[in-house]
């Protein structure tokens, strides 16, 4: 196991945690760790394929190549399970959810939810984290625009919910990646939209930007794979 320290940050009673989902992927994690390095912001990693994507080998990362691709930041890893893969891609993304949590008693908590091949790109940490600290009290969910260069057709990109305030009864699930629900019920999902208040990050204030490109041919056609066995059980790509 490997042991990190995270150097979460604190400013104007708002923590803005990154909470990344990965496997074998580490030359394109450290990309994704290099975008926001300059922030201070804490990150959440959590390691290991699951059930529908995974097809053959360990669904660990090899330590060696996790621990090269975390040299130099300040990275909490939650470890693959030592059994058996991650049930879904959902599951991952609840456990950084319930590490985060424990960051409440130190101020508001917000966690910024990104794939391995996914940049951010932040024009004022200060301005984003009082953005944030005066935003509606009730909202429980944000809305980051994403983009991808390839698509010049397409540059403004478009708002996904990939940010999250953290509050007890919170939880991803299947059978989508990024479904959220709220103490039982619906809360947000990038496919249908959501409930409840919300906020709208400024664009000119954080961004993501989505570098497909960074992954080899063989992930991206395991992905498609994954996508294939996802509709057959749940009959959603």
């Amino acid at each position: 196991a490997l042991a990190c320290v995270a150097p979460f940050v604190c400013i104007l009673y708002v923590v803005l945690v990154v909470c990344i989902s990965g496997y074998d992927d580490t030359d394109v994690l450290r990309g994704c760790l290099q975008s926001y390095a300059h922030t201070g912001w804490g990150t959440i990693y959590v390691d290991g394929s699951f059930e529908l994507f995974h097809e053959e080998g360990n669904w660990a990362s090899p330590p060696s190549r996790l621990k090269c691709a975390l040299d130099g930041f300040g990275v909490l890893v939650v470890p693959a399970p030592a059994h058996a893969p991650w049930p879904d891609e959902a599951s991952k993304r609840t456990a950084a959810l319930d590490y985060a949590c424990g960051l409440r008693e130190v101020g508001q908590v917000w966690a910024l939810f990104l794939d391995t091949d996914e940049r951010l790109e932040v024009d004022g940490v200060d301005a984003l984290v009082g953005f944030l600290e005066v935003s509606d009290p009730e909202a429980l969910w944000g809305s980051v625009n994403i983009y991808r260069p390839e698509h010049s057709h397409h540059p403004n990109g478009h708002g996904l919910p990939r940010l999250l305030r953290l509050v007890d009864g919170m939880e991803f699930r299947p059978p989508r990646d990024f479904d959220v629900w709220y103490q039982g019920g619906f809360l947000v999902s990038p496919n249908v939209g959501g409930v409840g208040a919300h906020v709208e990050v400024p664009r000119e204030l954080l961004r993501i930007r989505h570098d497909r490109h960074e992954r080899p041919a063989a992930r991206k056609a395991q992905m498609g794979r994954y996508c294939q066995r996802r509709r057959a059980r749940w009959g959603v790509a």
